[in-house]
């Protein structure tokens, strides 16, 4: 850490100051510098880094009983094993936490870290810019994406896809202010949301088949709050109101709004649930897949076949709290809807987002300009629930002269479970490398580090551990359940589909909104 030095109390002559200004000058300068070098590798997240720094012999005498368990005997040649590892940029703030006190505890090992939006990393370890020890993107969906592209390439093992291994869980949620929350819960109630969450909040009324009619580009827009409301007025409501999505119901806000009129509803406007760019984010890309999966296997269909609905019977446990029910059992059905209709959902994409402005090209960047912009913007976004609560706190710190908020778990959504491999395992010349990146990913996933990541806003990747037990006030999880968040869920998740309907995917995307 920088000190800045106490100011000298007593008068000195002119000569003796110029002096030492000058031999201060020239013990600052190169740290100075030095310290610019570490700030751009480790935050230049747009850049390709540079190789690694010289290494430096390992002092031996730092290395305790303990620390050689957790890192590894030191290196016979007194010089540190070097690795690298390219990683999310959603779970920046807790690696740069962690590698940290890697570096103290283990100075055998040197990691050099780059961090990287998941589907721009692998594009950019196609293409030969990058060549981590270790890949670690935010989700399974990218990993299936990037071996598909390498394999039509090459011959060569990149990665072995059944090896990975998670490092922290993040579901993807929405998160909407408290008024639009209420009314589409009151929607939904009514009827309202039939096509799935994911189709009727990004798309509102936009119609499966859009038909043959022309309309302008700007127009092709989801549909107006009061168009999708005040129909459903006078109907009676289907149900005692669970929220959308039916997550688990959490503590109510501290206050609540009278609800709001049809003269306030009619000045929303357009309805605005918005998303990170597919092209550019996992996030994107994952929404983007739950919209497809929406209108090509819509609800009643996965119903009948033992999807939606059925029994959290063979559910698999979220460590930390709650269950996930997986659908492979739909992928079948996903795949052939996709092969028959994908020319139908290229038109319906179209329909739904030709005429909107290009999205943000990250799900943190997005749910930061929730919070800055506001309803006028944003209705509502969709995120990944660690970056959600940086904006709960700052909604937290502010509650009487802002809008209220609240986080949602729909259904189906996509969890999580930052995923990390080793590149290209089989090279001989990596052995070293592979032996001390296991050493870090330990470290990651040791107790302590995985508590660290609760308070980051991730819920642990080991079954030890608890959100509800980890009783401190920096756990966001407990703190900030007055705006809908839950330790307990069920979450129903689809199929994980292979990398190649992926990519085919997103050069629909790109076709039906001329973005890419």
């Amino acid at each position: 850490m920088w000190r800045s030095s106490k100011e000298t109390e007593q008068a000195e002559p002119k000569e003796a100051h110029e002096s030492l200004g000058r031999e201060v000058l020239k013990l600052v300068a190169p740290l100075a510098l030095l310290g610019c070098g570490v700030f751009y590798l480790a935050y230049g997240l747009n850049r390709i880094p540079a190789p690694f720094p010289p290494p430096r012999l390992v002092d031996v005498k730092m290395m305790t009983t303990t620390s050689r368990d957790i890192c590894g005997e030191p290196p016979k040649d007194g010089f540190p094993v070097m690795i690298s590892m390219l990683y999310s940029d959603d779970k920046q703030s807790w690696v740069l936490h962690a590698a940290e006190r890697f570096a103290q505890t283990c100075p055998n090992i040197q990691v050099k870290l780059i961090s990287m939006g998941s589907i721009k990393a692998a594009d950019a370890i196609l293409n030969g810019q990058v060549d981590p020890t270790l890949w670690a993107p935010a989700d399974e969906l990218l990993l299936h994406y990037l071996d598909h592209r390498w394999k039509e390439r090459s011959s060569e093992v990149l990665f072995n896809i059944d090896a990975q291994v998670s490092l922290a869980i993040s579901p993807l949620v929405a998160v909407m202010w408290e008024d639009r929350y209420r009314v589409l819960n009151e929607i939904e109630d009514r009827g309202g949301l039939d096509e799935g969450f994911w189709m009727d909040t990004a798309c509102a009324l936009v119609p499966r088949d859009p038909g043959p009619e022309e309309i302008a580009l700007e127009d092709m827009t989801p549909g107006r709050w009061s168009d999708w409301y005040g129909p459903l007025v006078e109907q009676p409501r289907r149900r005692p109101g669970p929220a959308p999505g039916r997550p688990v119901q959490a503590a109510k806000p501290a206050y609540q709004k009278a609800f709001p009129t049809l003269d306030e509803i009619q000045r929303w406007g357009r309805v605005k649930f918005s998303h990170a760019s597919p092209r550019r984010a996992a996030g994107g890309l994952e929404v983007l897949y739950l919209m497809a999966y929406d209108y090509l296997v819509p609800p009643e269909e996965r119903a009948s076949l033992g999807g939606e609905g059925d029994s959290v019977a063979g559910a698999r446990s979220v460590e930390g709290g709650g269950m996930i029910v997986g659908g492979e059992h739909l992928r079948e059905a996903f795949e052939e809807g996709f092969a028959d209709r994908k020319e139908a959902l290229a038109r319906w994409l179209r329909r739904c987002e030709a005429g909107l402005e290009a999205p943000p090209e990250s799900a943190a960047q997005l749910t930061d300009n929730m919070f800055h912009v506001g309803a006028g913007r944003y209705d509502g976004v969709m995120t990944h629930e660690n970056l959600v609560f940086e904006v709960l706190d700052r909604i937290d710190d502010h509650e009487k002269v802002m809008r209220n908020v609240r986080i949602i778990y729909p259904q189906p959504t996509l969890v999580n479970q930052h995923p990390v491999v080793f590149l290209r395992p089989e090279d001989p010349a990596r052995a070293p490398q592979i032996k001390a990146a296991r050493h870090w990913i330990g470290y990651l996933r040791s107790n302590a580090m995985q508590l660290k990541a609760i308070e980051f806003g991730f819920r642990p990747a080991i079954p030890e551990l608890s959100l509800e037990t980890y009783d401190v006030p920096t756990n966001p999880f407990l703190r900030l359940r007055r705006y809908g968040v839950s330790t307990e869920i069920v979450l129903e998740e689809p199929p994980r589909v292979d990398g190649h309907l992926i990519e085919e995917l997103l050069k629909i995307w790109e076709d039906a909104t001329g973005r890419n």
